[in-house]
């Protein structure tokens, strides 16, 4: 009997640390050159963070939507830097573990791509990263950021969630723009509803396979 209890529980601690799921957050990133013309990228980059890190089961990743109402209560702008006490805020709200805070700068066809990652708890930058390259190679750039904080986390995802991680909704670089576009309009304060709409369309003319943007033209 007692042979069974022990199996029992162990069983039970079994099935627990595996549901167990580390909560992680990834913030609107910083546009360094406030240009307006790459303001969207603040919400494309953590949109795709957010999009690939969920692929990876032992991850539970804040919706980016709340992100944004959070962001929209204490009134921060996107290009506005996010320093560590805001980022560890935004943490604490949605009961993250660990906080994805970065930014970008973007000249011609060239980018860069930098983040920390806060641990809540201890309201420390527990690692940091950061990426740099041709803009054409954007989806590949955000691919290895994704791996690096895995990495940081220790955390170790299946060849499938591998695999799904690395797909990108579309290898039209313009139908991306265009999508991510519609994106950020939608979450600003005004929200242009024609404009948005001209945008998913132009991401369809571009890639008339893109199912996300077909999906949201409805």
């Amino acid at each position: 009997m007692k042979r069974l209890l022990l199996l029992f529980f162990l069983l039970t601690l079994s099935v627990a640390s595996a549901t167990e799921r580390k909560v992680v957050a990834v913030l609107t990133f910083t546009n360094l050159t406030h240009d307006e013309t790459t303001a969207w990228l603040s919400e494309a980059i953590p949109a795709t963070l957010t999009s690939k890190l969920g692929k990876v089961s032992t991850l539970q990743l804040v919706p980016r939507v709340r992100m944004n109402d959070f962001f929209s209560i204490i009134e921060l702008q996107h290009t506005s830097t996010i320093d560590d006490e805001t980022a560890v805020k935004a943490g604490e709200t949605f009961e993250a573990e660990i906080v994805v805070a970065g930014e970008y700068l973007k000249g011609g066809n060239q980018i860069r791509i930098a983040c920390r990652f806060l641990d809540v708890q201890s309201a420390q930058v527990i690692d940091s990263a950061e990426v740099s390259g041709s803009y054409s190679d954007i989806f590949r750039l955000q691919d290895e950021l994704t791996f690096d904080l895995l990495k940081t986390l220790e955390v170790i995802p299946t060849p499938e969630e591998e695999a799904k991680i690395v797909e990108v909704p579309t290898q039209s670089l313009e139908a991306y723009e265009w999508f991510s576009k519609a994106h950020y309009e939608s979450t600003k304060d005004l929200v242009k509803i024609n404009l948005i709409i001209d945008y998913y369309r132009r991401a369809v003319e571009f890639d008339s396979t893109y199912f996300y943007a077909h999906s949201n033209l409805g």
